[in-house]
């Protein structure tokens, strides 16, 4: 049985198979390129039996999946509930959390076994704190280093910095300025978010980082954090499996 997966992000949609125990390699594609007819029209080829989607996506998007995905196959649409597994939601009303955050977070490898902190950089800065119970403690949404330029740019006609200046205070050029300020508003919230939540904690919880510009925004923390890979996807999977267990 054929099972096919769905990211559908603020900006790009993923994909993934699911068949028998195995799982194909990630495909996506920018939401600026869809709606697109023949997508729909491959996946509706390989014949999949269920479709699963975490859609945090705009409402154009979202609409057109919703329309066109349930004549393929049964889909499911996902929103985070107050609880999978062990993965306990902080928020009064669970929904409100958005789904990618709750699937990421069931991503991380030490969940239920170990504290961890969680930061994903995509279209917006995300950081989410996790007890070792798997009693989510809350988070924090900021806008992206990399969407922050591209706004700077849109009102301010500067060109968009396509590089990471050194980190120092002291720019000769307004380019530099700029990037490097984005990118310390996003380092100086990632180490208060880790002084409260040890504090909270108790102990030091493990890191994570995930998102289109962890690769950048990782090696200008002073810690080490680990990386991980389509969590949403990964998450999502994990999801479907607890599910099977009842």
């Amino acid at each position: 049985m054929k099972t096919l997966l769905i990211d559908a992000g603020n900006s790009r949609l993923k994909w993934q198979w699911l068949e028998t125990g195995h799982s194909s390699p990630i495909q996506e594609r920018a939401n600026t390129d869809l709606p697109a007819d023949e997508l729909l029209q491959y996946w509706k080829a390989q014949a999949p039996a269920a479709i699963h989607v975490a859609c945090v996506a705009g409402p154009s998007l979202r609409s057109w999946l919703e329309k066109q995905l349930p004549d393929i196959a049964p889909t499911q649409f996902y929103r985070s509930p107050a609880q999978t597994g062990p993965l306990i939601n902080a928020y009064d009303r669970p929904a409100d959390l958005g789904v990618d955050r709750w699937c990421a977070m069931l991503a991380v490898p030490v969940l239920g076994r170990a504290p961890f902190v969680l930061v994903d950089c995509g279209t917006a800065l995300t950081l989410d704190a996790v007890a070792a119970s798997g009693q989510h403690l809350g988070g924090s949404i900021l806008i992206s280093p990399e969407t922050a330029l591209r706004a700077l740019h849109d009102y301010t006609g500067l060109p968009h910095a396509q590089t990471v200046p050194e980190v120092q205070w002291l720019h000769d050029n307004s380019l530099d300025a700029l990037a490097h300020g984005q990118w310390s508003m996003a380092i100086a919230a990632i180490e208060q978010f880790l002084v409260t939540c040890e504090q909270r904690i108790g102990t030091v919880p493990q890191r994570f980082i995930a998102g289109g510009a962890s690769a950048t925004l990782a090696p200008l923390l002073p810690q080490a954090w680990r990386v991980l890979h389509h969590p949403v996807l990964r998450g999502l999977q994990r999801w479907i499996e607890i599910s099977s267990k009842g």
